[in-house]
């Protein structure tokens, strides 16, 4: 489970008078996450939005730090405090943003690793929000490629075919 953008969104007044547009501004940060047994951990997050969006400042993606637990406190999970800034202008609601976050980790030979995936759509209420991403993980769809991904050290991944 990820604890993902602790944001602030809100709608500014229209963008310029008479085009009928309005902003959306997502303002936070990825604050960690509690993967079970995973250690070493790093995110990436793309925010996906309709074509009727368009990013008037920030990025739309990013990359964070690899983090490790806490030695002392070992049930805390990785901290990555990683900042978003981004915002958004648009003329309809219709795809409205959301952002998908990936979670890897290292394995035992130095391998970047899948360990889950997750997805929050941004608040539509203007104010401060704390959302927590359930995050899920592929498995193998046979013992026999479950086996594989073992011995050969990549697990199942999620493939977008048509990129």
């Amino acid at each position: 489970m990820a604890t993902a953008p602790s944001s602030s969104s809100g709608k500014a007044p229209t963008a310029a008078a008479g085009d009928g547009s309005f902003l959306i501004q997502c303002l936070g940060q990825i604050v960690g996450a509690d993967m079970d047994n995973h250690d070493y951990l790093y995110c990436r997050y793309l925010f996906s939005y309709g074509p009727d969006w368009e990013i008037i400042a920030g990025i739309d993606s990013g990359l964070s730090q690899t983090s490790c637990k806490n030695n002392l406190n070992t049930e805390s999970g990785v901290i990555w405090n990683f900042p978003i800034d981004v915002s958004f202008k648009s003329t309809n609601i219709h795809g409205w943003p959301r952002m998908a976050i990936s979670v890897y980790g290292i394995d035992y030979f130095g391998r970047d690793v899948i360990r889950g995936y997750g997805s929050a759509l941004i608040p539509l209420q203007p104010g401060h929000h704390n959302i927590v991403v359930d995050m899920f993980a592929p498995v193998a769809n046979s013992a026999v490629n479950e086996w594989a991904s073992w011995l050969m050290g990549t697990p199942a991944e999620v493939s977008d075919q048509f990129c």
